[in-house]
């Protein structure tokens, strides 16, 4: 099973991704991270960075 890592500007955005890849691949891990989150996943094989809005990618340039 591979495992993936979405990482998203908030909780909420992060399900919505979750589920969307869930949807088109239900055998796959997904871990998610999100601003804010407590804990980062560790040993993954892709990141998607999902969002729906292009101010919602300014985040990761804040966390980095």
């Amino acid at each position: 099973m591979k495992k993936v890592l979405v990482i998203a500007h908030n909780e909420t955005k992060a399900q919505d991704g979750e589920n969307l890849i869930k949807a088109a691949d239900s055998s796959l891990i997904i871990k998610k991270v999100f601003a804010g989150a407590k804990r980062v996943p560790r040993h993954f094989d892709a990141v998607i960075i999902y969002h729906t809005l292009p101010n919602e990618i300014n985040f990761i340039k804040d966390e980095i």
